[in-house]
């Protein structure tokens, strides 16, 4: 589970910087770089939901002694 954490971490701080670069209006960037920028934003926002399903795929339901633990799985 650390690991997956420390992934989907990793994926978010990639995805807000993104994000600021792109609105950061100081940046003198050439459209090479508006592009590829435009692209990692475009990729960060198709993987969000298999980035956040590959973290919470275990859920926890109620049983009769506590909970009971079910691993969802990987969907991929």
């Amino acid at each position: 589970m650390d690991s997956e954490r420390k992934s989907f971490e990793d994926f978010l701080k990639k995805k807000l910087a993104w994000q600021l670069i792109e609105k950061d209006k100081t940046l003198r960037l050439t459209e090479a770089q508006k592009k590829e920028v435009k692209e990692n934003i475009k990729t960060a926002e198709t993987d969000s939901k298999e980035n956040i399903r590959d973290l919470y795929h275990i859920v926890f339901v109620p049983a009769k002694d506590g909970l009971k633990e079910i691993d969802l799985g990987h969907l991929s």
